[in-house]
């Protein structure tokens, strides 16, 4: 039969390395949950300033706002701005790489576009610009369907273009 030291007036069985050690693991543990949850906080695993990404074209006349991570299934905006020198006869025509359109479901656009077509590995949709003095917004309100990553491509029909990639997580 093992004895049991003495510790005071109590008779107590303990391993003070195995105590340090396991206070040394918690608080690791702690330390490591505190920076995920700062991480999340702050958009790294989604929307926030760490998640936030801009793209343009090298003229600058198309720019595209976006998260670099976005949630499967979830809702998600391509926000695009169109300069005003861009627009010709009130209309304005983009394109997106097909095969990244075709990993989102596309929920709406707005404003909606007046025509849309495909061509080759792209979709081309025209959009009629009222106020031809002020850059023209548009919204893409979608939700990816596949996980990973994601690469992109968007431009002005007949103008530049660019590239754009997210990571999609479950």
């Amino acid at each position: 039969m093992k004895t049991v030291p003495l510790h005071g007036d109590l008779q107590i069985d303990q391993d003070l390395r195995f105590s340090k050690r396991e206070w040394r693991t918690q608080h690791a543990g702690w330390l490591l949950m505190l920076i995920l949850i700062a991480a999340a906080a702050l958009g790294l695993f989604g929307h926030g300033p760490l998640a936030s990404r801009h793209a343009q074209t090298p003229d600058g006349r198309l720019k595209l706002d976006y998260d670099a991570v976005a949630r499967h299934s979830a809702p998600d905006i391509l926000r695009i701005e169109i300069a005003a020198d861009a627009v010709s006869d009130g209309t304005v025509s983009i394109w997106f790489d097909r095969a990244y359109i075709h990993a989102r479901t596309v929920e709406s656009i707005s404003p909606e576009p007046a025509l849309s077509g495909t061509s080759g590995d792209r979709i081309a949709y025209e959009f009629r610009i009222a106020d031809r003095t002020q850059a023209a917004i548009i919204a893409f309100h979608t939700s990816p369907r596949d996980m990973g990553r994601q690469r992109g491509a968007a431009g002005l029909v007949g103008g530049d273009s660019l590239r754009f990639s997210q990571i999609v997580l479950p």
